[in-house]
């Protein structure tokens, strides 16, 4: 993004910003043109403080602010990156690699569920979630619960690791489902 001058638009979203109303100036921001970089990466970084990373992530591409050292940190969010690291090192899988499956499922939104049902930040079905879940010994999994999302996706990824030995196959098997991987190896 090119840096422009704080215009009339700029100065209302700084005004809606400066009382709290994030909601109102995300919203209002989306309906004007040239929004000035300063007041764009200031929007975001409330946005990702509230937790709201794929909303950040969205933002962000929508109003053209491009990847630098000052908005790296809301493109690519660490959010609960303690329990990333820790389930990573359980399994011994790179943890920027668990950490980029997150944010590619989910954007790091807990309350995203695909078309197809799977739920939180792993995006894991609700079945595969249960059988994750039973090898260790957890009952009544809650998906919507960071730490057991985490640690449930984590331990799926790493059946899946130890079934094709190989962490791009892993990734895509994680993403598409088994059964399209295997397909795809039949071909």
């Amino acid at each position: 993004s090119e840096l422009l001058p704080l215009n009339e638009d700029d100065l209302w979203i700084q005004g809606f910003m400066k009382y709290g109303l994030n909601d109102e100036a995300l919203k209002f921001s989306k309906q004007v043109t040239g929004l000035n970089y300063s007041v764009a990466v200031e929007l975001g970084t409330i946005l990702n403080n509230e937790g709201k990373h794929l909303e950040t992530l969205r933002f962000l591409n929508d109003v053209d602010v491009d990847l630098n050292r000052e908005t790296f940190d809301l493109y690519y969010p660490l959010p609960y990156k303690e329990k990333i690291v820790n389930v990573a090192n359980q399994y011994g899988f790179p943890y920027v690699l668990y950490t980029g499956l997150i944010r590619t499922e989910s954007g790091f939104d807990m309350d995203v569920v695909s078309v197809a049902g799977a739920v939180g930040w792993s995006q894991l079905m609700p079945a595969t979630a249960n059988e994750q879940a039973y090898d260790l010994g957890i009952k009544n999994p809650d998906l919507n619960d960071p730490d057991t999302n985490i640690l449930l996706g984590g331990t799926y990824l790493n059946w899946l690791i130890g079934k094709y030995g190989s962490l791009p196959l892993s990734c895509m098997a994680y993403n598409a489902g088994p059964g399209n991987v295997w397909n795809w190896q039949k071909k």
